[in-house]
């Protein structure tokens, strides 16, 4: 990123598809970086010397990977771009702009992308969109006092109809990736999930959208509180963490997880293992096979390369340990 201007674009897909390959073939990648930031969420950044023609191509670009999806697997997709920048540090704005973008152009019915600059017209729409933007702060830094105050504020911004029900379904899902982030089970905490339509079109008006985010928001604190004191349990969502972030290490182990954390291997090791009912080495082979996986389902890399990858320095060993945990081997699983 060596450039005078940038900007930040949001992409949704209805369907959870698999947008990387498309992506890769619209975007010239000289000038765009792609980041994918959840399974049906994507961030596009944008570089150009050319502050005239950044917004523009931007938005032809991202049409065009509008209507390849719907045109080669039905996807529908949504997209919001936010602000030129001058700076790189802007360009979470410029993001956090964009995904503001893309809410409103989801519960808005947009078949186009939507700039930031079309959005803040609508002081409705915008007003909701940037309070949708605003859920996972809350979650992560908001307390139960203020509950009343960030659903009051979503009840006031939020439309009739649609827009209720998209709502709704923004903040729960908002909600469950925090929990995921916290080690924890969004489906035990939010039973929502599992009828999520069902209960996202029970919700007829704004005071009943405002009861029902504040009971997600009641779940999500406490569980966070509950996370926080609890020093065992926060000691192995972050001992997770690492090797989520560090599992393509071959020499990622026991010891080296343990120094992370800056307590003892045999602490360590003793509360794992009784926070998660596995072991820690069996934790990051579980890791490290569910990552091979996907990169078997989306490259066409071999099974040395990808036990690289995946932190195998012996291919060998990669593949008996991929056929013990998925119960083929690496060829047969690519086929099927």
């Amino acid at each position: 990123l060596d450039s005078q201007y940038y900007l930040a674009a949001a992409i949704k897909s209805e369907k959870g598809a698999d947008l990387r390959a498309d992506i890769e073939s619209v975007f010239d990648t000289s000038c765009f970086l792609a980041v994918e930031t959840e399974h049906d969420e994507y961030g596009i950044i944008a570089q150009s010397n050319d502050a005239g023609r950044i917004e523009e191509k931007t938005m032809n670009l991202l049409s065009s990977l509008m209507k390849r999806a719907a045109r080669q697997t039905g996807a529908t997709l949504h997209a919001g771009v936010g602000m030129t920048v001058e700076h790189l540090h802007e360009l979470g704005h410029s993001f956090r702009e964009a995904e503001t973008a893309c809410n409103y152009a989801i519960f808005t019915g947009l078949s186009n992308p939507c700039l930031i600059n079309s959005v803040k017209t609508d002081t409705v729409g915008f007003g909701l969109a940037e309070h949708l933007a605003r859920a996972r702060e809350f979650f992560l830094c908001g307390n139960q006092e203020e509950i009343e105050d960030f659903t009051k504020r979503l009840k006031n911004s939020a439309l009739k109809g649609v827009a209720t029900h998209y709502a709704y379904i923004d903040v729960l899902m908002t909600a469950a990736r925090t929990l995921r982030e916290m080690s924890a089970s969004p489906e035990e905490l939010l039973p929502e999930l599992s009828m999520i339509g069902e209960s996202a079109f029970s919700i007829d008006n704004p005071e009943e959208l405002e009861a029902a985010v504040a009971k997600i928001c009641e779940r999500v604190i406490l569980f966070r509180k509950k996370y926080l004191s609890n020093r065992r349990y926060k000691l192995v969502a972050d001992a997770k963490q690492f090797i989520d972030g560090n599992f393509s290490d071959p020499e990622l182990s026991l010891q080296k997880a343990a120094s992370a954390a800056h307590v003892s291997p045999t602490y360590f090791s003793a509360v794992f293992s009784r926070e998660t009912g596995e072991t820690l080495s069996d934790y990051i082979t579980r890791v490290r096979v569910k990552n091979a996986m996907k990169i078997l389902k989306t490259t066409t890399l071999s099974a040395s390369e990808v036990s690289a990858m995946v932190g195998f320095n012996d291919p060998l060993y990669f593949s008996r340990v991929f056929k013990r945990a998925v119960g083929v081997n690496v060829s047969e699983f690519r086929k099927k």
